[in-house]
């Protein structure tokens, strides 16, 4: 009962408590407003940043013109450039084009340079046409590939020559008597300088002077003495008169 009667009085004491307001202290202060700036410029001051900023106005001014003129210009180049790209292409292709026509004209002044080899010897064909085209041949390595018949054209006049006195030498030894054979000549007769130069073409049997060195090989070989002797009559006439066309020169 006692412990009813503390607890009801606690109560009471409770209920009757008065209630705290908030004190000033407890107020959101107010955000002040930021006081304006004043700036102050002399009159010469801004006289003269009105002059500089004109004369930065006319320095743009100039400058942009540079630039506008430089643009033109640029264009102008890019338009040589590009003129001259296809100039150069077209160079180009005229380069390929007359290489090529170049060539075919090499291989035309070999094929008619190189005829002259198979027919008989006329010093005018040999030294005035045949020798002048082989020189004309640009492309080297053409003219190397083909060197063999520039040094048989050259020489064609003096191998004459030397075959007319290797037959004629032939001739006066073959006929003194007991001579039963012509080994030793024709082992001579393929050691000279032209039979050899001949055997370094691979053509050499087919062409005129080619021709008369098989028949003087032939004849050197079948020569025994008595049946088979050598007959040069024939050949010294013939070479004879291709020499004589060098009259004509």
């Amino acid at each position: 009962m006692a412990i009813m009667k503390y607890c009801v009085a606690a109560l009471l004491m409770i209920i009757s408590l008065p209630v705290f307001s908030q004190t000033g202290n407890d107020t959101i202060p107010s955000i002040s407003k930021t006081t304006p700036i004043q700036v102050s410029i002399s009159i010469d001051d801004l006289n003269a940043l009105k002059t500089e900023n004109d004369s930065l106005k006319s320095q743009l001014s100039i400058v942009n013109e540079k630039y506008q003129k430089l643009v033109v210009t640029s264009e102008k180049y890019k338009s040589k450039l590009s003129k001259l790209e296809i100039d150069l292409n077209h160079l180009k292709s005229d380069t390929t084009r007359l290489y090529v026509a170049q060539r075919e004209a090499d291989k035309r002044l070999v094929n008619i340079a190189s005829n002259f080899l198979y027919i008989p010897y006329e010093a005018y064909s040999i030294e005035k046409i045949a020798i002048p085209a082989f020189k004309a041949i640009v492309n080297d390595r053409l003219r190397h590939e083909h060197h063999i018949k520039y040094e048989l054209l050259c020489n064609y006049r003096k191998d004459i020559e030397s075959i007319l006195s290797f037959i004629e030498f032939a001739c006066n030894e073959l006929q003194k008597p007991f001579v039963k054979d012509a080994n030793e000549f024709l082992l001579q007769f393929h050691n000279q300088p032209f039979y050899q130069s001949y055997q370094n073409y691979p053509e050499w049997s087919d062409t005129y002077l080619g021709g008369k060195i098989s028949l003087i090989d032939k004849q050197l070989k079948e020569f025994d003495g008595n049946q088979h002797k050598v007959d040069f009559t024939a050949l010294k006439e013939e070479l004879n008169k291709c020499l004589k066309t060098i009259e004509a020169l």
